[in-house]
């Protein structure tokens, strides 16, 4: 077999198994003659093969991590009762088959794809970010797609994106498979639902994954949004953005340890005199603290909140003004299509 369509397919399908190994037979690359697919119990992506070859399951950290060495145009794979056999250009390895069989097959047969609306995946990859991340919060942990808007939220933050949503209406999507799409977001073609399952047609490769189950509040949080009616605001000027984004960026240097969705900073506003500071603080154990003083138009209002920087990043290409209302205690980046309400008055210990 051609060694580059080869490892084209297995690093798309990589991501999706388990390597904690928690349940054994999420490890595996399963590989089924025309294509190779992988699953970690929630997320399931497959891809096709540009060469037939043989049915069989692998360890997916082994085989991945061999077949990047092969420095040979082609690779033979030979199947025996207990072992694949791995050939190349002065290399021979004998795997391991896993005691279990080759399960763990997914149902890919999809007639019907649909082509997803425009924005929409944009509104995905920004409200991601805002989805709960305690897994006993059921539906809070995924993104939730209304008729015209995509809604996420945790105990302290909502994000609301303003998009037309057609047919992908009234589903929670996990944010496990947002992460994935997003290196493939330029690759989507179409999506399906189907027995509680949402597939994104990527061309060569799919991917699929349950949806979140539960009833989400959605119309609590629209009605959380009207907190803001009315409030002062502070707009966000290009040449404040840019400081702000420079800021964010040297925060996320610090955080370069930090699981991206894991990372957080504190975002003050004071004023005095009419003249307004916005003070950007965020630190880690391992590497430091960094703390950075930006001079602006001053609006009446004190507060303070925690963000993502790795998520303030993305959101400012979509917000242009930051309201606050003392009166609710929150404070709302806010643009023509994104909205994200964040609570002034967090427990430290709590975070964002």
């Amino acid at each position: 077999m051609k060694v580059k369509p080869l490892l084209e397919a297995v690093s798309a399908v990589f991501p999706a198994a388990d390597h904690k190994g928690l349940v054994p037979e999420f490890k595996h690359l399963y590989f089924d003659e025309k294509y190779v697919q992988a699953t970690n119990g929630s997320l399931f992506i497959r891809a096709d093969l540009e060469e037939p070859c043989p049915k069989f399951a692998i360890d997916s950290e082994v085989f991945y991590a061999l077949l990047k060495t092969v420095t040979s145009d082609t690779v033979e794979l030979e199947l025996s009762e207990k072992a694949l056999t791995l050939k190349a250009k002065g290399m021979k390895s004998e795997l391991a088959l896993p005691g279990s069989p080759a399960t763990g097959t997914i149902d890919f047969d999809v007639k019907e794809w649909t082509k997803v609306p425009d924005g929409l995946m944009k509104g995905l990859f920004l409200c991601r970010f805002t989805a709960c991340p305690d897994q006993t919060a059921g539906p809070l942990t995924g993104v939730r797609i209304e008729k015209d808007a995509i809604l996420s939220c945790d105990r302290w933050r909502i994000s609301l994106y303003s998009v037309e949503a057609g047919a992908m209406a009234g589903v929670t999507l996990p944010v496990d498979l947002l992460d994935e799409l997003k290196g493939y977001a330029s690759q989507i073609k179409g999506y399906a639902v189907k027995d509680q399952t949402i597939y994104f047609d990527l061309g060569r490769a799919r991917i699929g994954a349950k949806l979140v189950q539960g009833t989400f509040p959605s119309d609590k949080l629209f009605g959380a949004m009207d907190q803001v009616e009315g409030a002062s605001g502070l707009t966000l000027t290009a040449d404040l953005k840019e400081k702000i984004v420079l800021a964010s960026k040297r925060q996320n240097i610090l955080e370069g340890n930090v699981l991206e969705f894991d990372r957080m900073s504190k975002f003050t506003y004071t004023s005095a005199n009419k003249k307004g500071k916005i003070i950007l603080y965020a630190e880690n154990q391992a590497t430091g603290t960094i703390e950075e003083v930006i001079e602006c138009k001053g609006v009446k209002g004190e507060f303070s909140f925690f963000i993502n920087p790795m998520f303030l990043l993305e959101m400012f290409e979509e917000t242009d003004s930051l309201l606050y209302s003392e009166k609710h205690t929150v404070a709302c980046f806010e643009g023509n299509q994104f909205m994200h309400l964040v609570k002034t008055k967090v427990p430290e210990a709590q975070g964002a």
